[in-house]
């Protein structure tokens, strides 16, 4: 299935001051006929525009560069970043982002609310639709960098040559705060969406994992809930809702999505070929309209912008099913929301009114599904009755049901006179092929019924339309009867295919009333789905409530399927704490359970407090699940906000407004800088990012900086064998000794080198525990009786230790560790 949001393209006005940078930011979804636009301050990295772009996911986008060309690489170079192509921004002349003729091109491109087709319709849209306009600018008057965008992206797409866009689009507002800010290396770090190559069903990433969508239009959301997790948090708790209602009542959801979401097409596409169909036919010529409709009878390929009946039956088969979904799934609300209802055991805690608890819960997450789903859907079928009263007076579903898509004989009297003239024909050419049988006598054929056990077989052809067949046994019989008429056509390897004189005139006066018939039933198709074609917008809020229910639907399937326990996360309203219990890294744990380890995830807690815990360090040996540890707080995070059951036995969040990663470091060394300062920069774009609301994962950041009393994964080390165990728990502390030497063992390293690894790591211990002692010493904590002498030699050590690290030359380094090598041996001692 697709992955993506649409045909979605961006329009840029960045403007650089010296009170800092202002960005105007401009969407047209193509297919929803769509407008959004933001304007908004930004920091020196950019990273509110970095997160509305990888929300909005252009594939192409054009801009008003900044005159700084350090500016415009790094903003030229974080579009190509999150663009699905890695495209860059295209430059475009300033006068296509004048705003001078806005009004009037906004008044060409708008749509009248649904409200006002009435008034439009007797003549006042017009005045409406200049009212919409002026409201809407009024609106932006102090964005005009966001007005800019918008001018220089109608301008781009040359939306004011293209009719099927007049008076058909919305204008809307990008609300960056209403969403989760994710930066790229969130998304990178976390795995949300799958890499080039990887399936989009595989858990191998966080949409791999939750993919259990029934439809591609389900797949389609879940994509765009994943980019951007809600921070509303009754919005989230009617997700949850509607999720832990589902896990409780399997029956219900497996109701849902395997019996009534097998027959829900692509409603998105569909939905804009509708779109595109009505614009067309309100502003467009005979021609365009044309070009739009396929009245071809057999199916057509999924990707095709043109409309025909099969896309009709489609969408009647989807609306039948989706109001018995709606009817059942009530049903089924019904019985679990009555007393005694649901899958309890009639032992629940009563309340004075004699409502139990879990009784109460059921109302509320059924409440949370009609509203966030069936009520609307409700609503949208009952003003559909015209749409199906269309579909069944005009489609012939005895022939649908066979491969072919026409109209009914009966809708026209003039179609049903030339229909017949089509069959009498057709049965015409049946009889020459039976007289032409009867007179071979091949092998006893008389009788036979069936296609295949004719001797003589009418067979289709391009270029004759119609001919006889006779296999290769019985070819010279047929070629023996000249008088007859019979004219070859072609031998094949194992059939021998002719024609009559007869046969030919009846194929001529067959093919004219086929003519005269797929004519008349070509301008019954296009009117038929003209009509149809107003019924865009309802299509497109069916397309909204399936596509929310099968997402509900497979995050509940996930949960239950998961190789662990998922539960429903709470939230702290105060944002004050951080408490997961039992947390498991999802992607990690799937991998293991698939492998040879299996069952061996080890969860451990995560606990953290605004007051007491803000801040927490992991230290312990590569390869002992650090990375995985901080990683899957986050993935627990971005899960909960999305609306899905998160893996850990316990789960209570604050509800975060962005979540930054800045996983891993390389140097860059052609681009002049290293490791240490590529960390730094990065570091800084989090600070100047994140508020107190922020969730923040930082991995190896300042690698060289230790010391700091913190948390660390354990470690166990069998000393006879000296092999390592991964105990993969996280306990207060630090971590007292390193493990390079081990996990080089098992990369298998040579074991010299593993030897003397391990050599130069007591050493450098040794030295940090003199270090340590020195520490401690002048601060006068583990002194005894002979200290004064304990510290005079530390300090001796540490002149030396600052004298030896201190030469620049290779000899002066040996010398002075030969000199100074008693004194070390003598306080290691």
């Amino acid at each position: 299935m697709e992955i993506g949001t649409g045909d979605v393209h961006a329009s840029l006005v960045i403007k650089v001051q010296a009170s800092g940078r202002s960005v105007g930011l401009a969407s047209f979804d193509a297919d929803a006929k769509k407008f959004l636009v933001s304007q908004f301050a930004d920091n020196e990295h950019y990273s509110t525009l970095e997160s509305a772009l990888l929300q909005i996911r252009p594939k192409t986008s054009v801009w008003q560069s900044p005159e700084d060309p350090i500016e415009r690489k790094k903003v030229r170079n974080l579009v190509a970043s999150v663009s699905p192509d890695e495209s860059t921004p295209q430059d475009a002349k300033k006068q296509s982002f004048q705003v001078d003729s806005l009004e009037q091109d906004l008044q060409r491109l708008l749509s009248l609310p649904s409200s006002g087709a009435s008034e439009a319709d007797s003549g006042g849209g017009n005045d409406r639709r200049a009212v919409l306009v002026r409201a809407s600018l009024l609106q932006m008057e102090d964005r005009p960098l966001a007005k800019a965008a918008l001018s220089g992206l109608i301008d781009f797409l040359r939306l004011l040559h293209d009719e099927s866009s007049f008076e058909q689009c919305e204008l809307g507002t990008i609300k960056v705060s209403k969403h989760v800010m994710l930066d790229r290396a969130a998304h990178s770090a976390l795995s949300v969406m799958p890499r080039k190559g990887e399936s989009g069903r595989a858990p191998t990433s966080l949409y791999g994992l939750l993919n259990k969508c029934r439809t591609a239009i389900g797949s389609r959301r879940l994509a765009t809930w994943l980019r951007q997790p809600l921070v509303d948090v009754t919005e989230i708790e009617r997700r949850l809702d509607c999720v832990e209602l589902f896990v409780r009542n399997d029956f219900l959801r497996q109701s849902i999505q395997s019996d009534h979401m097998r027959k829900v097409p692509d409603l998105d596409r569909l939905a804009s070929k509708l779109h595109r169909l009505a614009a067309v036919g309100e502003h467009g010529s005979k021609g365009s309209v044309e070009a739009l409709v396929d009245t071809g009878e057999g199916s057509s390929s999924s990707g095709s912008r043109s409309c025909n009946l099969e896309d009709l039956a489609k969408l009647y088969d989807c609306l039948v099913e989706a109001e018995g979904l709606v009817e059942s799934a009530k049903e089924a609300l019904r019985e679990l929301t009555e007393p005694g209802g649901g899958d309890g055991d009639g032992d629940e805690d009563m309340t004075p009114g004699g409502e139990g608890e879990e009784t109460r819960e059921v109302k509320r997450q059924a409440e949370s599904l009609n509203s966030l789903v069936l009520t609307g859907l409700e609503r949208t079928l009952s003003s559909a009755q015209k749409l199906f009263q269309l579909v069944e007076h005009v489609l012939d579903f005895d022939e649908a049901r066979r491969g072919r898509y026409v109209i009914k004989r009966t809708m026209s009297e003039e179609l049903s006179q030339v229909g017949e003239a089509v069959d009498r024909a057709r049965e015409a050419i049946d009889e020459e092929r039976n007289r032409v049988e009867d007179y071979l006598c091949l092998d006893g054929a008389r009788g036979r019924k069936s296609e295949e056990a004719q001797a003589v077989r009418l067979v289709k052809d391009t270029v004759h339309t119609f001919l006889l067949r006779v296999t290769k046994k019985d070819q010279a019989k047929v070629q023996n009867e000249k008088k007859q008429g019979f004219q070859q056509i072609k031998i094949n390897k194992g059939e021998y295919l002719f024609t009559t004189g007869k046969l030919k005139n009846l194929v001529s006066d067959f093919k004219a009333a086929e003519r005269e018939y797929n004519s008349l039933q070509k301008t019954l198709v296009q009117k038929a789905l003209s009509v149809a074609a107003t019924y865009w917008p309802l299509v497109e809020e069916v397309s909204v409530s399936l596509s929310t229910l099968d997402v509900l639907g497979a995050f509940a399937l996930a949960a239950c399927t998961g190789a662990g326990e998922f539960v429903r996360p709470s939230f702290d309203k105060e944002r004050k704490t951080l408490r997961l219990l039992g947390c498991r890294h999802p992607l990690v744990e799937m991998t293991a359970a698939a492998g040879e380890k299996s069952g061996n995830f080890i969860a451990n807690d995560v606990v953290m407090d605004r007051e007491s815990s803000r801040l927490q360090i992991i230290t312990g040996p590569n390869m002992g699940g650090k990375s995985t540890y901080i990683r899957q707080t986050a993935v627990v995070a971005l899960l909960a906000q999305t609306g899905s059951f998160v893996p850990c036995a316990e789960a209570t969040l604050p509800v975060f407004d962005q979540i930054l990663c800045r996983v891993g470091a390389s140097d860059v060394q052609l681009k002049g800088v290293s490791t240490f300062l590529n960390e730094m920069v990065e570091a800084s774009c989090i600070l100047k990012s994140a508020s107190e609301n922020s969730l923040v994962i930082v991995d190896e950041l300042g690698r060289e900086i230790v010391g700091v009393k913190n948390r660390f994964v354990t470690a166990a080390v069998s000393p006879s064998k000296r092999s390592l165990t991964f105990l993969y728990e996280v306990k207060d502390g630090s971590a007292d000794q390193s493990y390079g030497a081990h996990v080089a063992e098992m990369a298998r390293m040579p074991p010299v080198v593993i030897e003397e690894a391990r050599r130069k790591s007591a050493e450098l211990e040794e030295v940090e525990r003199v270090h340590l002692r020195m520490q401690q010493e002048s601060t006068g904590e583990g002194q005894t009786g002979d200290a004064e002498e304990e510290v005079s030699r530390l300090k001796r050590l540490g002149s030396a230790l600052e004298e030896i690290f201190q030469a620049d030359q290779y000899e002066d380094f040996t010398s002075l560790c030969k000199r100074h090598r008693p004194l070390i041996e003598e306080v290691c001692s």
